[in-house]
């Protein structure tokens, strides 16, 4: 029983709400695009289809079977009536051969969308903050030669009170002199006249991820996620931690363990530098810079301790820490038989009856 047009028109417009439901339910607004685009190249197969049937009925109306002949069918006489059976086989798989390449484009289409990569750009926050950690640790090997000694991580009152954190200390080095004049190292780092500087924080100590600022406190401005600690051989270590986020002038004193535990940790996903993608999202790592040499630090994947593998770190040999989105996938395959479920119907149609 073939389908009336209003049951047509009805599936048809069933399907395209469907189709860009879809879309937009993956892709958001900027979806609507591609669906209609699949839109139309359905539009043209079928559209194709309906005008072979015409044509083929125009060019065989001559051989119809005659009403004075009403026992005469296609059954019985398939070469009188040969309307009655539809195009042949041949005109059957050229138009199935449309279809396919139409669904060929649309896969590309869906694919080419979800896998989209944005460009590179300079404005990479990943290396604004290595360039950042690298002027900070040239600033302590300044303060290191300019007094004899590497400045403490924090220095604390006759009472064991915290004063003032090593960033404070290094004000001068790092190029900021007018603010290190500014600052008084005989009044704790929260005092009114202290706390007043806080709004001034060096470039070199803003938050570069920006997970990681809107995370932040209301004073984002005031900010960081920089940390340094003192390696067992005295080395200072200067390194940045999507979660150690505090004002710039509060002096926090983090332990070497704790600092490397924390350092080698899974990271949460969209906290710190990430490449983003729809199937899978890699984290680019963290940095830290000893001696002057910054490094990459990925997280504990290998099968040792996690302070072996803090020793033996080599920037260019390890192990990419990944996450796959599996229910992406499924959103992918669902997007998927909605795309090609045309291709169903269109042999289930009057055209090959």
């Amino acid at each position: 029983m073939r389908p009336t047009a209003t049951q047509t028109s009805a599936a048809g417009l069933f399907y395209a709400v469907t189709l860009c439901a879809t879309w937009v339910a993956l892709l958001g607004w900027p979806g609507l695009l591609p669906s209609l685009m699949c839109l139309l190249v359905w539009g043209q197969v079928f559209s194709n289809y309906k005008r072979e049937l015409g044509l083929f009925r125009l060019d065989h109306s001559d051989q119809t079977v005659p009403s004075q002949h009403p026992q005469l069918t296609s059954t019985s006489c398939p070469n009188i009536c040969p309307t009655a059976q539809g195009p042949n086989n041949s005109t059957k798989t050229f138009s199935l051969w449309k279809a396919f390449l139409g669904t060929v484009c649309i896969i590309g289409l869906a694919i080419a969308s979800f896998l989209y990569l944005p460009p590179k750009s300079d404005s990479d926050p990943m290396r604004h903050a290595e360039i950042s950690m690298r002027v900070i640790a040239r600033a302590i090997q300044t303060y290191h030669r300019d007094n004899g000694s590497l400045p403490p991580i924090v220095t604390y009152d006759a009472f064991g009170k915290p004063m003032h954190s090593w960033r404070a200390l290094i004000l001068e080095q790092l190029g900021e002199t007018s603010l290190g004049s500014a600052y008084r190292l005989d009044e704790p780092w929260n005092s009114p006249h202290n706390s007043a500087l806080a709004k001034y924080r060096p470039w070199h100590f803003q938050i570069f991820d920006k997970e990681s600022a809107d995370a932040a406190d209301s004073q984002t401005s005031q900010s960081t996620t920089v940390q340094g600690f003192i390696e067992s051989d005295g080395t200072f270590v200067v390194a940045e931690h999507e979660n150690w986020n505090c004002n710039w002038l509060e002096p926090r004193e983090v332990s070497r363990q704790d600092a490397v535990l924390e350092l080698l940790a899974t990271p949460q996903l969209k906290q710190g530098f990430w490449f983003e993608g729809f199937l899978v999202s890699t984290f680019r790592g963290r940095i830290a810079v000893r001696d002057q040499m910054p490094i990459c630090v990925q997280p504990n994947c290998a099968r040792k301790s996690r302070q072996d593998q803090w020793d033996a770190i080599e920037p260019k040999h390890q192990l990419l820490h990944r996450v796959v989105h599996s229910h992406h996938i499924t959103q992918l395959l669902v997007l998927l038989t909605a795309v090609l479920l045309p291709l169903y119907h269109l042999r289930r149609i009057p055209v090959f009856e």
